[in-house]
C-alpha cells in the first residue's frame, strides 16, 4: 500500500507513528511519503527560528510522541520545565521524535520525507490519488493551521490608516511604532 501524508507537523508525525504501530501489529507492507516543506515533526508552526516569547498554548505535560513525554525529554536535554515553553523547543522535540521514528521503523515499512508544498491532489482514471505526479492508494491531509479561510485577515483590504500584519513573521512586528494601539486576533498565548 502507498500512502501520502500532506503536512508534516505534529498531526502528520502522529499519523506516521500510528501507521508504524499498525504495520508492526499486522505485518502490513506500507510505503509512506510525507510531504512537508519544513522540518518533519515540527512543521511550520514549531520552527526553530522563532523567538522564545512565542509559547506553546497548552500545558507541556500533554505532549507525547513515540519518543516519550515532552516533559521528560526537556529534562534530559537541560531545557527549563515551565508549563508553557517556547514553541521552538516543542519543534526540537517533534523533530527528534521524527528522527527516532525513522530509526525504529519495522522492516516492511518505508517512510520518505518529500520536501515540497502540495498544491493539487487529484484522482486519476484508475482511481489512484495523484500527489506531485506520484500515485497513492490513500492520502491523508494533515496540514494543521490554515493560512486562509473565510474571515481570514489577509482577505481584508488594509489601509495606510489600519494596517494588517501577520505576526508569524517577527520582522513584521518591527513596523509597528512604539505606543501604537493594536488589536490581536487569535486564541494562542
Amino acid at each position: 500500500m502507498k500512502i501520502a501524508i500532506v503536512g508534516g507537523g505534529p498531526r502528520g508525525l502522529w499519523a506516521c507513528e500510528t501507521l508504524t504501530q499498525r504495520c508492526r501489529e499486522y505485518g502490513a507492507h506500507v510505503e509512506v511519503d510525507l510531504y512537508e516543506p519544513g522540518r518533519p515533526g515540527a512543521g511550520s508552526v514549531y520552527r526553530s527560528d522563532q523567538p522564545d516569547y512565542w509559547r506553546l498554548n497548552v500545558d507541556a505535560s500533554l505532549l507525547r510522541t513515540c519518543l516519550g513525554s515532552f516533559t521528560e525529554w526537556r529534562e534530559d536535554q537541560g531545557y527549563s520545565t515551565e508549563h508553557f515553553p517556547p514553541r521552538r523547543e516543542v519543534g526540537d522535540f517533534l523533530s527528534a521524535s521524527w528522527t527516532h521514528l525513522l530509526a525504529t521503523l519495522p522492516p516492511h515499512m518505508w517512510l520518505t520525507h518529500r520536501r515540497a508544498v502540495v498544491e493539487d491532489i487529484r484522482k486519476n482514471d484508475d482511481g489512484a490519488w495523484v500527489v506531485q505526479g506520484r500515485p497513492y492508494d490513500e492520502v491523508l491531509i494533515a496540514t494543521g493551521h490554515a493560512h486562509s479561510w473565510p474571515g481570514s485577515l489577509h482577505l481584508l483590504h488594509p489601509s495606510p490608516r489600519i494596517p494588517i500584519l501577520n505576526a508569524l513573521s517577527p520582522n513584521h512586528l518591527d513596523s509597528i511604532p512604539a505606543g501604537s494601539v493594536v488589536a490581536i486576533r487569535g486564541a494562542a498565548l
